[in-house]
C-alpha cells in the first residue's frame, strides 16, 4: 500500500509541473520521459537462514511473515558443537535463551539469518 500511496503523491506532483500520466505506467512531459512500474505490496516477507560451517541448523517459527509479526528462531547444534554466532543484516536479533532460542521482529523486507558453529571444546567462547 506504502508503494502505491506514493506513486499517486508522485503522479499529482508531476500533474502539477504539467506531466501527464499514461495508462502505460509512465509520466511524460514535452522535453522527458520517466516509466514508472507499480506492485502491490503484500507486506509478507521471505525468511530463510544459512548455517555455512555446517554442524548445526536453524529453524524458524514461519517461513514467511507479515511486517510487525514476532518470529522465533531455534538453534540446533550437532553433538560436539556450540553456536558461535548468529546474525541478520537486515534486523537485530533477541536472545531469549542464548545459544538455543532468539526471536525478531519481522521488517518490511526479507530476512536471512546466519550461524556458525564450533567444536565445544574450542577455546572460543558460545552466545
Amino acid at each position: 500500500m506504502k508503494k502505491l500511496v506514493l506513486a499517486v503523491t508522485l503522479l499529482a506532483s508531476l500533474s502539477l509541473l504539467g506531466c501527464s500520466w499514461t495508462s502505460s505506467n509512465s509520466v511524460s512531459s514535452s522535453n522527458s520521459a520517466v516509466s514508472l512500474t507499480s506492485y502491490p505490496d503484500s507486506g509478507i516477507y521471505a525468511i530463510t537462514t544459512s548455517v555455512p560451517t555446517g554442524h548445526g541448523h536453524l529453524s524458524t517459527s514461519k517461513k514467511q511473515a507479515e511486517t510487525g509479526l514476532s518470529i522465533t528462531i531455534t538453534v540446533t547444534a550437532e553433538l560436539g558443537y556450540l553456536l558461535e554466532s548468529i546474525s541478520s543484516e537486515q534486523t537485530p536479533l533477541t536472545a531469549v535463551v542464548p545459544g538455543e532460542t532468539y526471536s525478531f521482529v519481522m521488517p518490511a523486507q526479507n530476512v536471512t539469518v546466519a550461524a556458525s558453529f564450533i567444536l565445544a571444546n574450542s577455546s572460543s567462547s558460545h552466545l
